[in-house]
């Protein structure tokens, strides 16, 4: 390697250095993101709501119409038509939901995978919990 290549390689760790540094100290200053009083509202909020269950429910219930049905429903008459585009607005509105469920995760477990950055065997933990998951079939 050349001097300049040492060097720019040199640089480029200390940035790449100072970027994780960045990342860990804004992780450490964030407060709790939920409380377990919303955790537990969440939950409840999930298993009874109607605004989830029951579009759910609707989007489902065109997966049990054949594409031909589906279209001659349409042609049929505007109240099929119209029922058909519910069900188009009920798959929306619960895909919503899922993402925001999504989203919530995804920031669970990007928070736990900067917190395990702190562990010395962290792959090694990581490899041990995912095998001890997978027999147990999903749960620590």
């Amino acid at each position: 390697m050349t001097t300049k290549t040492t060097r720019s390689t040199k640089t480029i760790a200390k940035r790449e250095a100072s970027r994780l540094d960045k990342i860990f100290a804004d992780f450490e200053a964030q407060p709790a993101l939920m409380s377990t009083e919303q955790i537990d509202e969440f939950e409840r909020t999930e298993r009874s709501l109607e605004f989830v269950i029951r579009p759910r429910r609707a989007a489902l219930f065109s997966l049990t119409m054949s594409g031909k049905e589906m279209s001659e429903r349409v042609q049929k008459s505007r109240d099929d038509a119209g029922f058909v585009s519910c069900l188009m607005h009920a798959s929306d509105i619960y895909i919503d939901h899922l993402r925001r469920s999504l989203d919530l995760m995804e920031t669970a477990k990007t928070r736990c995978q900067i917190a395990l950055c702190n562990a010395e065997d962290m792959q090694a933990l990581i490899d041990e919990t995912a095998a001890k998951m997978s027999e147990e079939g999903g749960a620590a």
